[in-house]
């Protein structure tokens, strides 16, 4: 259960992955979502027993209200487990800008070992929208302060960070 606008409580089922939490109305479908970060605080708010969960990014703020205690540490534990695991360099993601043609798009990417994967967003990862390989001739190059271009033997493309 989550807090909804004005205070009101909206039951909804809560997905945890290992770099966001999904939010789903009470129909199943995915309603929200926020990105998990280094800096994520969570802690139990208010009495043990009534099972509240405070969850701080930085930049959203959510309220989760477990069924019992026990899923309530359960939840803690799992989450703080997570945000830990973001501090690893084995998986640099960030939301970046996609400019192709004279169009930009924001995605979300992840660095793997050997590519580089575009995403829609944090909270679809299991949709892929590009994926570049990184190869021994792979090179990245600052061309100005805010992007960088991507060149391999395939493909030039460039990303904005900013």
């Amino acid at each position: 259960e989550t807090q909804g606008g004005q205070g009101k409580p909206l039951l909804s089922l809560v997905a945890l992955n290992d770099h966001s939490l999904t939010f789903c109305s009470t129909d199943g479908l995915p309603a929200d979502s926020i990105l998990l970060t280094q800096s994520t605080r969570v802690f139990i708010v208010g009495d043990q027993e009534d099972c509240l969960l405070r969850v701080e990014t930085g930049v959203r703020l959510k309220i989760l209200r477990a069924q019992s205690e026990s899923d309530a540490n359960d939840w803690l534990a799992s989450i703080r487990q997570n945000v830990g695991r973001l501090s690893s360099p084995a998986l640099p993601r960030s939301q970046i800008q996609l400019q192709r043609k004279g169009r930009s798009k924001t995605c979300y990417a992840m660095l793997h070992r050997e590519v580089l994967s575009l995403h829609p967003s944090h909270s679809n990862t299991m949709k892929i929208l590009s994926i570049h390989q990184l190869t021994h001739d792979s090179s990245v190059v600052m061309t100005n302060s805010t992007s960088i271009e991507l060149k391999n033997r395939f493909e030039k493309v460039t990303f904005s960070l900013g």
